[in-house]
C-alpha cells in the first residue's frame, strides 16, 4: 500500500507535499510583513533630534562628560566640548 503524501515519481513531489511547502511560504510572508510594518510604524514615531529653545531644554543625560548639551539656532540640541580658560 502506497502512502499518498510522500510518493515520488521520477523525481517529482506529490501535490500534497507541495501544498505544505506553499503553506510554509505563506506563513513566512505574513510573518515578514508583520515585522516590516512594525518597524515602519516604530520608525515614524521617532524624532531624530531634541527640539529646544534654550540650553536648559536639552536633556541632561544626552552627552557624556566633559561635553555639554547646547541649543543651536533655537531648534536642535548638540553636544560640545566646553572651552577651558586658563588665566595666568
Amino acid at each position: 500500500m502506497k502512502r499518498a503524501n510522500f510518493i515520488k515519481y521520477k523525481g517529482l513531489k506529490t501535490n500534497c507535499y507541495m501544498k505544505g511547502e506553499n503553506m510554509i511560504k505563506v506563513v513566512k510572508f505574513v510573518y515578514t510583513m508583520i515585522v516590516f510594518l512594525f518597524l515602519v510604524l516604530a520608525a515614524t514615531n521617532v524624532e531624530g533630534w531634541n527640539p529646544c529653545e534654550q540650553d536648559s531644554d536639552c536633556p541632561k543625560d544626552m552627552c557624556r562628560r566633559p561635553k555639554k548639551a547646547l541649543c543651536v539656532k533655537n531648534s536642535v540640541c548638540i553636544c560640545i566640548m566646553p572651552a577651558f580658560h586658563v588665566s595666568m
